[in-house]
């Protein structure tokens, strides 16, 4: 495992320059480590958006740049928006969401990506408890031991 924090500058289409630092962390492949994942999407819903995380969000937010979607290592074809949208989902759709940018820096092509988990879980009761007895405002008395 090896840390090593980054300083980074970046021009931008405004001529504005953002500096940032990062921590740039290397993992070993496999096994593969869910530490490094950002905070897992656990979901009951039929639709579903997946956020691009801010760090790889903001590096992608002036146009010029590549952004890419990712399921389990695999490229999703036609995904380039910020929120990854799931419609319909299943068990099928849980799995590592990955969003990749690409960008360039003094003439340099670069990736900066991030991954987060999606986990759907057993749809919930919506509906309220319909209670049959007693009725007509009766009372029933039983003992629970």
């Amino acid at each position: 495992l090896i840390h090593c924090i980054c300083l980074c500058s970046r021009r931008t289409a405004a001529d504005t320059c953002h500096i940032f630092v990062t921590e740039v962390i290397v993992v070993k492949a496999q096994p593969f480590d869910h530490s490094v994942l950002f905070n897992e999407i656990s979901e009951s819903a039929d639709n579903i958006a997946i956020p691009c995380p801010d760090l790889v969000k903001k590096l992608c937010q002036d146009g010029k740049e590549n952004l890419a979607w990712y399921k389990n290592f695999s490229p999703i074809a036609n995904e380039s928006a910020r929120n990854l949208w799931v419609y319909g989902a299943s068990k099928a759709d849980e799995g590592i969401y990955t969003c990749v940018c690409t960008w360039e820096h003094n003439g340099t092509v670069l990736k900066t990506s991030a991954s987060r988990r999606l986990k759907i879980q057993a749809p919930s009761a919506s509906h309220p408890p319909q209670i049959y007895l007693p009725r007509n405002r009766s009372t029933e008395t039983t003992d629970l031991c």
